[in-house]
């Protein structure tokens, strides 16, 4: 887990760190992951929140591959790209998740129309690596997907030019580097992301169901020469 992110918001009931990654669309400390869109989703009302200035309240938290995967799968679905059917059947290949991870979609929302709501909303990153190129920084937010510090720069080692490259897109920082950069949301990456899972996704069903298994998870480096996916040091 190399995905660090400072929080934006606290919950006024518990007092939780979050972070809001899209509009409407939160992780916490604790791994949870949650909507507060009143408009699509029936019981955001449960969830009061309260937005903190990184000066009055600098809390750092990381937010683990699962937790990212269910986010971008709430970006799918606010944004119409997916349904709510295949929400669930995500979350339902998982392990048991805590409570109000999941809120339920209102049922007389027209998933298919994409939300006006086109606000953007930005949070700081832990930078995980740099680019060879130019020296921009990156985060990998999940196995071989990273964010930049370019305008929507998002990159992934399984993209066509990254695999046919002899070597790595990015150059692992060291351990004990504390460089943090702004990210514009994840909704530039929510395909790459949504991509990857989706491997995990087959993974999971021929593991509950299909004849056909794996002896490994096909996801992981992929690329030419990539690294193991490493936590950060303090």
């Amino acid at each position: 887990m190399v995905f660090e992110v400072k929080a934006t918001h606290r919950q006024t009931s518990t007092g939780f760190a979050a972070c809001e990654v899209h509009p409407d669309v939160f992780v916490d400390e604790w791994g949870r992951v949650f909507a507060t869109a009143e408009s699509l989703v029936e019981d955001a009302g449960t969830v009061a929140i309260q937005e903190i200035r990184p000066e009055d309240d600098d809390h750092i938290f990381v937010v683990d591959d699962y937790a990212i995967e269910c986010a971008v799968a709430w970006i799918e679905v606010l944004s119409g790209w997916q349904t709510e059917r295949l929400l669930e059947q995500r979350i339902q290949r998982r392990w048991a998740t805590s409570s109000g991870t999941v809120p339920r979609i209102r049922v007389d929302v027209d998933r298919a129309s994409p939300r006006g709501d086109r606000r953007t909303v930005a949070f700081d990153v832990r930078a995980s690596h740099r680019l060879p190129s130019g020296g921009k920084l990156a985060c990998e937010l999940y196995p071989d997907v990273f964010v930049t510090q370019r305008s929507r720069g998002v990159l992934s080692r399984l993209a066509g030019m990254a695999m046919q490259q002899p070597g790595d897109i990015v150059d692992a920082l060291p351990d004990n580097t504390q460089e943090w950069f702004r990210v514009h949301g994840l909704e530039h990456a929510a395909s790459w992301v949504g991509t990857i899972a989706g491997f995990q996704d087959d993974f999971w069903r021929k593991h509950h169901g299909s004849r056909e298994t794996f002896d490994r998870s096909p996801v992981g480096p992929m690329g030419p020469s990539c690294p193991p996916r490493r936590r950060l040091a303090p």
